[in-house]
């Protein structure tokens, strides 16, 4: 079988996912973390999007980005550093 992957031409960005997580993650958490990727700033890994955004982007209700998000985390793909909407600093 012979698959070919459609690069956007409109936005040629893309993200990486590595090998393990396709062994150790749901498909809800992996489709998180793919967009997550799309967000993180190449040089230091970090990524900033609201769960209202990735939600958006996923076609999901947030309660689904939360739940892969924190799957994420029990397995060690992601650090979370949660924002204080209230105060605007970092948890």
């Amino acid at each position: 079988m012979s698959e070919s992957i459609r690069s956007g031409t409109n936005n040629p960005k893309f993200s990486q996912i590595p090998d393990w997580l396709l062994d150790e993650a749901s498909p809800r958490a992996y489709m998180c973390y793919g967009a997550l990727a799309s967000y993180a700033n190449w040089g230091t890994g970090k990524a900033w999007p609201g769960r209202a955004a990735l939600a958006k982007r996923l076609r999901c209700h947030v309660k689904t980005v939360d739940a892969g998000i924190a799957e994420l985390e029990s397995i060690g793909a992601v650090r979370v550093e949660r924002s204080n909407q209230q105060t605007g600093g970092t948890n």
